[in-house]
């Protein structure tokens, strides 16, 4: 789910703008959440206790993948992706290539140290992330030419860049917060899943916007 918010002069945009965000009854008769049934429910009423983090959001370019094709996850020839013996996580998701193996079985796989903390942290690593996981019933893609290109597109429509004027270079100007929960009339996920449940809002200080992208995770089982 994507929604635009556009912020008032002078607000912040640090943990006031995030809290004000979910307060907001514009925004409140706007988003809607999860539950765990899978029906879209709506927010009301005081939201307090944001649990949130900063995300880094430097990229510009897709450089961060190249990683892939080095160890041989990615085929750079076909860009067919590399298989693994299936792999069964909650919620009844099934992982079965060496992609998704990266991206969502955390430290308990070959290349769990294939990217730095730091490079984790980087939106970019996590808008691949949340593509590639998908939901309970994902259907993965054989190659990494529809995540790459999917990534590319949804990374620039929630990221804003500008040109440095002292170095002519592109840098992005965004800042992207991930929330993780919060005390509200309903949760921000019924269910718990770090791969399918995820909560962010990408602030664009230029053009004064909060874009909230959400997704609540549904078992099938």
């Amino acid at each position: 789910m994507l929604v635009t918010w556009f912020l008032e002069r002078g607000g912040g945009f640090e943990k006031p703008v995030v809290t004000h965000f979910f307060n907001s009854p514009a925004v409140q008769a706007a988003i809607r959440v999860v539950d765990r049934g899978g029906t879209p429910t709506a927010l009301h009423g005081k939201v307090q206790n944001v649990k949130f983090k900063q995300l880094g959001c430097t990229a510009v370019t897709l450089d961060l993948f190249d990683k892939f094709y080095s160890a041989d996850i990615i085929r750079e020839d076909d860009q067919s992706i590399s298989k693994c013996m299936d792999r069964y996580l909650d919620g009844g998701v099934t992982v079965a290539d060496r992609l998704r193996e990266t991206l969502m079985c955390g430290d308990d796989c070959d290349h769990c140290e294939l990217f730095t903390d730091e490079e984790k942290n980087e939106f970019l690593y996590h808008v691949l992330w949340r593509i590639a996981a998908g939901g309970a019933l994902c259907q993965w893609e054989d190659d990494f030419t529809p995540y790459r290109d999917a990534a590319r597109g949804i990374y620039k429509d929630l990221v804003g860049v500008q040109k440095n004027p002292l170095t002519q270079e592109l840098e992005a100007v965004s800042v992207v917060y991930q929330v993780h929960g919060l005390d509200a009339s309903v949760p921000l996920f019924a269910r718990e899943s770090d791969n399918q449940n995820f909560c962010y809002l990408c602030i664009n200080p230029v053009r004064r916007e909060v874009v909230y992208w959400y997704s609540g995770f549904v078992s099938m089982w």
